[in-house]
């Protein structure tokens, strides 16, 4: 019990006190120093924790996507405004962007690999982009086929050097129409966020649609600012 009470947030373990306090249930032993330090009794603590616990499995897996592990919409939004809050305290503010990934292809694979084949396909994307950012960068599942990375403190140069790793060794089967834009720290992010997918439209006819309408090819990059100059 001890051992799984150090790993709790610290906010926990003050919670845990007060409703001992409230039990009347605290022993207070003196420590090396001389002086007293409150311990929690198992029959407050293991509630406080267990719902603890089951809060931030909730929490996590309302963030995510189920099928990749990705963080979904909510999960990018969230860990950015909480990832920027960071950087902001730090003085890193600047150089941010959102790099855009339309899989090409998808119904078409889901004929000729079967829906399970597909999904593995878009299981393999995942992890591939997954291998390519830094642990700091956001990777998101925005839609069925539509992946979104939220990158920090990065320039078009670097970005544009992300992009040839990313297509230099992709999975088998994975093709990519991509779209990226730099951001401002105080844009709002989940504006920005639809704006860019909204975009990706236009990156998709860029990159060649087939008799269906659906996007085609070996895939493009496309600097979203470029459109927008045109619109």
């Amino acid at each position: 019990m001890t051992d799984k009470i150090a790993e709790i947030n610290p906010l926990v373990i003050i919670a845990a006190n007060k409703a001992n306090q409230e039990l009347g249930n605290i022993s207070t032993p003196e420590d090396e120093t001389g002086n007293r330090r409150r311990l929690l009794s198992t029959d407050a603590a293991i509630p406080i924790i267990n719902k603890y616990e089951e809060s931030e499995l909730h929490r996590e897996n309302s963030y995510r996507d189920p099928s990749t592990g990705l963080l979904n919409r909510r999960g990018l939004i969230e860990e950015y405004r909480v990832s920027m809050g960071v950087r902001e305290r730090a003085g890193l503010v600047g150089g941010n962007a959102l790099v855009a990934l339309d899989l090409i292809g998808l119904k078409k694979l889901n004929v000729d690999l079967t829906p399970e084949g597909a999904d593995e396909v878009i299981k393999n994307a995942a992890e591939h982009l997954q291998g390519h950012v830094r642990d700091s960068d956001l990777v998101g599942r925005w839609g069925g086929d539509e992946d979104l990375l939220v990158l920090f403190g990065i320039d078009k140069k670097n970005i544009e050097t992300l992009i040839v790793d990313i297509k230099s060794d992709l999975p088998e089967h994975v093709r990519f129409n991509i779209g990226f834009v730099l951001i401002e720290p105080d844009c709002d992010i989940e504006e920005s966020m639809h704006g860019i997918m909204n975009k990706m439209e236009e990156v998709k006819k860029i990159g060649g649609l087939d008799e269906t309408g659906r996007a085609s090819g070996n895939g493009v990059v496309v600097d979203i600012n470029s459109l927008n100059q045109h619109v």
